[in-house]
């Protein structure tokens, strides 16, 4: 019987120690011993909180000898969390359960534990999701809100209105659908512009745009384009058959400082003419979210609208992408 227990001990995909009423491991398994990053050897005879970071060792002391405490009571304990110490210095969360034996007049600890790394990454992403979805969604609505209240103010029929409400509702949709592939922290600025122009791809050339923006920069960058291709397909190059659209961008130096530089140009539509009276379109287009840009001009050209966008670098880029 005696070896059939060494065997499940050796085996044990769970790290399994025991430490007598001092705190001295006497016993270890493989497990735990490649776990902790010692050999078998090392860790008999080495205090317990050896493992433990030295500014959790005291506490860790008291709590060890309060468990030993009445043990004739205690059962497999409620498994916990605390944070592990390697031999080479590194820190890694760990799960224990806790147990009582006897061996002869005295009580010892046995310890099973598990490192919880990657379901701590795992819980501290969700988290993070949660918090960010609640954030966006926050943000959304005061989007929403403001696009509301610059398209109904009663220059336009209500019909009218309306359509253009929701075109712009569904340009927010569609960068956002972007976003939620990677978790609403970034977004590829291509994958937005493709998604707004899936029905002109074949009309429409895009270079340069294959960049990480963050959260906020995709939204903005989505409204932008659909007002481009609200306002081709009315009045621009989209509005005809022969009509075409190049979208080009690169970085650029201007006083030191590093831009992003969005250049829309459009060509082989109708003569452009500059519109009498200034829209919430041109607003956006102009002046995106006020500190968005360094500077936008949209120019009227007969041969096709030009528009040009410079964007501080900073302002747009997303955060690196985490590893692992």
């Amino acid at each position: 019987m005696s070896e059939i227990y060494r065997l499940i001990f050796e085996s044990s995909p769970t790290g399994i120690l025991v430490a007598d009423e001092n705190g001295k491991i006497i016993l270890a398994n493989r497990q735990l011993a490649e776990m902790f990053g010692y050999t078998r050897e090392q860790l008999i005879g080495r205090p317990v909180e050896d493992l433990v970071p030295l500014r959790f060792r005291r506490r860790h002391a008291s709590l060890r000898a309060g468990f030993l405490q009445n043990h004739s009571r205690r059962s497999l304990g409620t498994r916990k969390e605390f944070t592990g110490l390697r031999g080479d210095g590194y820190e890694f969360p760990v799960e224990i359960g806790l147990s009582c034996v006897e061996d002869g007049n005295r009580a010892l600890a046995m310890a099973f534990l598990v490192e919880i790394s990657e379901r701590k990454q795992i819980e501290d992403r969700r988290e993070f999701l949660a918090s960010e979805v609640k954030h966006r969604a926050l943000n959304l609505l005061t989007v929403v809100e403001v696009i509301a209240s610059r398209t109904f103010t009663g220059e336009q029929p209500v019909q009218e209105a309306k359509a253009t409400f929701l075109g712009r509702l569904r340009a927010l949709s569609k960068a956002y659908a972007v976003l939620s592939d990677c978790g609403f922290e970034r977004a590829h600025l291509a994958d937005i512009l493709r998604q707004e122009f899936d029905a002109f791809s074949d009309r429409i050339a895009i270079s340069g745009c294959d960049v990480a923006v963050s959260a906020n920069a995709a939204q903005q960058f989505g409204i932008i384009a659909h007002e481009l291709a609200t306002n081709s397909v009315k009045y621009g190059a989209l509005s005809c058959p022969d009509g075409h659209i190049s979208i080009d961008a690169k970085m650029k130096n201007e006083g030191g400082e590093k831009l992003f530089s969005f250049h829309w140009v459009e060509s082989g539509g109708p003569p452009v003419f500059k519109p009498e009276r200034q829209g919430f379109g041109t607003t956006v287009l102009l002046d995106p979210c006020g500190q968005f840009s360094r500077h936008a001009t949209l120019d009227y050209c007969p041969e096709g609208l030009r528009y040009i966008l410079d964007v501080p670098v900073e302002t747009i880029a997303a955060d690196p992408a985490p590893h692992g």
